[in-house]
């Protein structure tokens, strides 16, 4: 059972300092993988341990496997999101905000419901033994 107490301040004080070195540490090029494949875990335990969602951390870190995007702050920027709309879920005006947001966000795409299924054989009364034949156009 996932414990659902809100992070407290000093703790996302840091938190914050955390993601900002670990995001001044990925401007060394290869440094930045090991960093990346440290943090990334230990913030998404951190905040299933509190009962949050680490997506916007989770998004962040991902940032940083990318060559180019590593130099942005994007582990910081995660985990001050995450920060963010944990406390602005506790308020009544951020649980009415994000609830059609959360809703779309995890709403599944709509798809036929018959990919996959085999076509049924044709009755025999509906096959027809007679050959194709072209029909010519007249002009």
């Amino acid at each position: 059972m996932k414990n659902k107490s809100k992070i407290l301040p000093m703790e996302a004080y840091f938190l914050i300092a955390f993601a900002v070195i670990a995001d001044l540490i990925n401007w060394i090029p290869v440094v930045n993988w090991f960093v990346t494949l440290i943090t990334l875990p230990a913030y998404q335990l951190y905040f299933y341990l509190k009962g949050m969602r680490g997506i916007y951390s989770l998004g962040g870190n991902i940032i940083e496997f990318i060559p180019g995007a590593s130099v942005l702050p994007g582990v910081t920027t995660g985990v001050v999101l995450a920060i963010i709309f944990e406390r602005l879920e506790k308020t009544k005006v951020g649980g009415r905000v994000l609830k059609p947001i959360e809703k779309i966000a995890s709403a599944k795409s709509s798809s036929p419901k018959n990919i996959g299924q085999k076509i049924p054989a044709l009755s025999p009364q509906l096959a027809s033994t007679k050959p194709l034949t072209a029909v010519k156009q007249t002009t």
